[in-house]
């Protein structure tokens, strides 16, 4: 899938992303969840500067989604602690790790909703693009990409430098150019 539909909103210093049209609880990995394996599924958010092909940060995470075959509802479990290349930890993706009790829909949104790229430093006037890649993944050859120094760069690279394999189920979205000056929500003060 290939779509300009990634909505892009800047929420305490991070940017963070939506994907209303994005539906990757199905086919092979639906029926797997529905015959009780728990699927990984892989997720890069890239942000590039100035061009497409300029690369300027991205983060990285893995979620385990399960379903509950008695209550027909999903599960998801972040298997990472989001860290950018560029180093930072977003402060909004540490706090929650599970959520339960999900339509698919809502699942779907749990992830998106705990990928994000830190935004400090980055001039609200230059142009960047931003391009999302979530892959399934086979429980059982799995690589880890994280390990105890974070990122595992030479996992991340073979991962999302090569094309998916057969069978794999895969989608990018991207977006841009945009400026983070006109995406800024205006501030709003409580009554």
């Amino acid at each position: 899938m290939w779509a300009d539909e990634l909505a892009v909103h800047p929420e305490d210093d991070e940017l963070h992303i939506e994907a209303p049209q994005l539906h990757f609880i199905t086919g092979p990995s639906l029926e797997r969840l529905k015959n009780g394996v728990s699927v990984p599924y892989d997720f890069q958010l890239s942000l590039s500067l100035d061009s497409p092909t300029n690369l300027y940060d991205r983060a990285v995470e893995r979620f385990a989604i399960s379903y509950d075959l008695w209550e027909e509802k999903y599960s998801v479990t972040r298997l990472s602690t989001s860290t950018s290349l560029r180093g930072g930890m977003s402060r909004h993706l540490r706090e929650r790790r599970t959520a339960s009790h999900l339509s698919a829909g809502a699942a779907e949104t749990w992830c998106l909703d705990n990928v994000g790229l830190p935004i400090s430093g980055i001039d609200p006037k230059r142009m960047f693009w931003l391009r999302l890649e979530v892959r399934s993944a086979d429980p059982k050859t799995a690589l880890p990409l994280f390990d105890d120094s974070g990122i595992s760069l030479t996992r991340l690279i073979d991962l999302f430098s090569h094309a998916p394999h057969a069978g794999q189920q895969h989608w990018t979205l991207e977006t841009g150019p945009l400026r983070l000056s006109a995406i800024r929500r205006p501030v709003t003060r409580g009554l």
